[in-house]
C-alpha cells in the first residue's frame, strides 16, 4: 500500500507542476494583445509626429512672411517721411531754409519714430555750373558748406541739408552724382516721379564701412513742368534718407521679437547677414529654411531665412516621444501583468503557506496569553474563594477577632484581581489597535516623562541623564507610556544599599534607526530570567508592587513602531533595557526652493 500511496502523492505533485507551469505561460491571445497595441502605439506615434511637423512648418512660414512684411511696413513707413519732406518743400514754394530743414526734422522725432533710420537730409539737383553760387548762398547759414567731390557728370546732386548734423557732418556737400549707385538711382526716381533706393554703398558717416543705401523721394517745381514737354527735367531735388543696413534690421526686427535668422543680399552683394556661427543664436542643422526675394523701391532684396535656436526650442514637441515610449511603457505593462496575473496562483499558494504559518505562531501566542490570563486570574480569586469561607466560619462561631483580617484579605485579592483585569485590557489595547506614527523628537518626549514623574514625586528627576537626541517614527503618547514603564521598574528594583541612578542614552548613528538605552544601577535580572520577564505577569520578586505586564506593554508598543527590545548588563551596574526604533525617512526638498 505504502508504494502505491507514495505513487498517488507523486502523481498528485506532478499534475499540481503541469498546472503551475500552465498557469505561468503565455497563451495566443495574450501576444494578440501586446503586438496589437504595439502596432496601434507606432501608428499614433507616426501620426502625432506628422502633426507636429506641419504644425512647425507653418509656423516658421508665419515667422517668415512676418519678417517680410515687417520690413515692407517699415519702409513705408520712411516713404512717407520723405513724402512728408516732399510737402514741406511744396508748401513752402521751394523756399526751405537750413532753419526749416532743423525745425521739421526735430518736430518728427527720427531717432524716436524711425529706429534704423541715419538721418533726414534735403538734396538739391543743379549744373555744374550752379556750383560756385549754389556753395556761397549755403555758406550764409551754413559756414563750412562746401561741395565734394570732383566729377564727370553732366549734373549734380549736392546733399544740402542733413539731420541730425553732429553724426552725419561727412554727408553734407556730398555730391551723390560722383558715385553709380546713387547717381543711377537719383536719376530713375527723377524719370519714374517716385521713391527709389540705391544699390549697395558705404556711407561716408560710418566708420564702420558696413553696406547701407540711400532712400530717395523726388519734388519738383510744378509751374515749370506745366510748360516744359520733358516734365523729368524740372526735378528740383530730393528728400533723401540714409541707412546702414545692420541698423535698419535690428531697428525693424530686433532678435527677442523672431525666431529666425537672416541674410540679406542686394545684386549678390551681402547687406545682412546672421547665418554665421558666431551668431549665438545660429543653428547648425536649422529645422526649416527658404528663400525669398522682394522688390523693393527699384532694387530686389534677396532674403535666406533660416530657423534659429529660440525656433528649435520654441516649437519642440515631446508629445510624439511621449506617445511612442508612453506606448511602449503600458504595452510593456500590459505583458507584464499577463505574467503577473500568469504567476498568480502559484503566488497566492505560497502566500497561503506563509499565512498559515503565521497564523500557527500567532494561535500559540494566544493560547500563552490564555494561560497566563486565566493562571493570575485564578490566583487572586481562589484567595477570595478561601478567606471568603473562612470569613462565613468566623460569622458562625461568633469568633469576631480574625474577622478585620479576613476582610482585608478579601479586599487585597479583589485589588489584586482588578490591577490583573486592567492590565489585561491595557495589554489587549496595545496588541490589537494600529497607533498613527508621526516624526517626533524622542529627547522631547522622554524629558515630558520625566518632568511628570519628578512632579508627582515618585522619581526625581536629579536621579535620570538624559543624552542624545534623534527624530524617530513613533506615537508619542505610546513610546511616553514605554518609559514611564521602564522608569518606573528602575525604581521598583532599585538596590537598597545605593541611591537610584538611570543614564537614558540615545544613538543616532545609525541611518534607519535610533537606538535608545535605559540603564539603571539597580538589582538588575539574571540572566536565566531575562526570556521571560517580557511574558505576562511575569515578576522577579511577588514582595514588590506592580503586576508584571510592564516589559510585555514596553514589548508590543515598540514592535508596533517597527521595532524591537533587548536586555542586557548595565554599566551602572544593574539591567540595562535597550531599543530599537525606525527613524522617520528624509524627505527631497522641492526645486522651486
Amino acid at each position: 500500500m505504502e508504494p502505491e500511496l507514495n505513487q498517488a502523492k507523486g502523481t498528485d505533485s506532478s499534475r499540481s507542476r503541469m498546472k503551475l507551469e500552465q498557469a505561468t505561460r503565455l497563451h495566443w491571445f495574450h501576444w494578440v494583445v501586446v503586438i496589437g497595441s504595439l502596432v496601434l502605439t507606432f501608428f499614433a506615434w507616426n501620426l502625432a509626429k506628422n502633426q507636429v511637423n506641419d504644425r512647425v512648418e507653418r509656423q516658421f512660414d508665419r515667422e517668415a512672411q512676418r519678417v517680410i512684411a515687417s520690413i515692407k511696413e517699415r519702409m513705408k513707413k520712411y516713404e512717407d517721411a520723405l513724402w512728408a519732406g516732399v510737402a514741406l518743400y511744396e508748401t513752402l514754394d521751394g523756399q526751405v531754409t537750413h532753419e526749416n530743414w532743423v525745425d521739421y526734422s526735430t518736430s518728427i522725432s527720427i531717432e524716436e519714430k524711425y529706429p534704423g533710420i541715419s538721418g533726414l537730409g534735403f538734396i538739391t539737383r543743379i549744373q555744374p555750373e550752379q556750383a560756385e553760387d549754389f556753395e556761397r548762398a549755403q555758406q550764409q547759414s551754413q559756414p563750412n558748406y562746401r561741395i565734394h567731390p570732383q566729377h564727370d557728370q553732366s549734373v549734380s546732386y549736392p546733399i544740402t541739408y542733413i539731420e541730425p548734423f553732429g553724426a552725419n557732418r561727412p554727408a553734407l556737400g556730398l555730391d551723390i552724382a560722383h558715385e553709380e549707385n546713387r547717381f543711377t538711382a537719383a536719376e530713375k526716381a527723377r524719370k519714374t516721379r517716385s521713391a527709389q533706393i540705391t544699390g549697395p554703398i558705404v556711407l561716408v558717416q560710418d566708420s564702420n564701412n558696413t553696406p547701407g543705401f540711400l532712400f530717395y523721394a523726388p519734388y519738383y517745381n510744378h509751374d515749370n513742368c506745366k510748360e516744359n514737354e520733358h516734365r523729368d527735367d524740372c526735378m528740383k531735388g530730393m528728400v533723401y534718407a540714409p541707412f546702414v543696413v545692420k541698423n535698419l534690421m535690428l531697428g525693424t526686427l530686433s532678435e527677442e521679437s523672431r525666431h529666425v535668422n537672416i541674410r540679406l543680399s542686394d545684386g549678390g552683394e551681402v547687406l545682412f547677414d546672421e547665418l554665421v556661427p558666431e551668431n549665438d543664436d545660429f543653428d547648425e542643422k536649422p529645422l526649416h529654411a527658404e528663400s525669398y526675394s522682394i522688390n523693393v523701391y527699384g532694387r530686389v532684396w534677396d532674403f535666406e531665412i533660416q530657423s534659429d535656436n529660440s525656433f528649435r526650442m520654441a516649437q519642440k514637441s515631446s508629445q510624439p516621444k511621449i506617445i511612442l515610449f508612453g506606448g511602449i511603457f503600458i504595452d510593456s505593462m500590459i505583458f507584464a501583468l499577463f505574467v503577473l496575473l500568469a504567476r498568480a496562483n502559484k503566488q497566492a499558494l505560497a502566500y497561503a503557506d506563509k499565512m498559515n504559518d503565521e497564523l500557527e505562531i500567532k494561535n500559540s501566542e494566544l493560547e500563552q496569553y490564555v494561560y497566563s490570563a486565566s493562571h493570575d486570574l485564578k490566583s487572586p480569586l481562589f484567595s477570595i474563594q478561601g478567606f471568603a469561607y473562612l470569613l462565613k466560619q468566623c460569622i458562625q462561631s461568633k469568633e469576631y477577632d480574625t474577622l478585620p483580617e479576613y476582610i482585608r484579605k478579601i479586599e487585597d485579592a479583589a485589588d489584586k484581581m482588578r490591577s490583573n483585569i486592567e492590565a489585561l485590557l491595557e495589554v489587549s489595547r496595545v496588541g490589537t489597535t494600529t497607533p498613527e506614527l508621526k516624526p517626533e523628537n524622542a529627547r522631547e518626549v522622554i524629558q515630558n516623562v520625566i518632568h511628570r514623574l519628578d512632579e508627582l514625586q515618585i522619581i526625581p528627576a536629579s536621579s535620570i541623564s538624559l543624552h542624545g537626541d534623534a527624530t524617530v517614527l513613533i506615537d508619542s503618547v505610546r513610546l511616553g507610556q514605554v518609559f514611564e514603564n521602564l522608569i518606573g521598574n528602575a525604581a521598583k528594583y532599585a538596590h537598597p544599599d545605593r541611591p537610584l541612578e538611570v543614564t537614558i542614552q540615545i544613538d543616532d548613528s545609525r541611518r534607519d534607526a535610533a537606538e535608545i538605552t535605559v540603564a539603571d544601577n539597580g538589582i538588575g535580572i539574571p540572566q536565566e530570567y531575562r526570556s521571560k520577564v517580557f511574558g505576562l505577569f511575569q515578576r522577579l520578586s511577588h514582595e514588590t508592587e506592580g503586576n508584571g505586564v510592564g516589559l510585555s506593554i514596553v514589548k508590543r508598543v515598540i514592535e508596533s513602531f517597527g521595532g524591537r527590545v533587548w536586555l542586557d548588563d548595565s554599566d551602572l551596574g544593574g539591567l540595562a533595557v535597550c531599543m530599537s526604533i525606525p527613524k522617520a525617512k528624509a524627505t527631497k526638498p522641492s526645486r522651486a526652493a
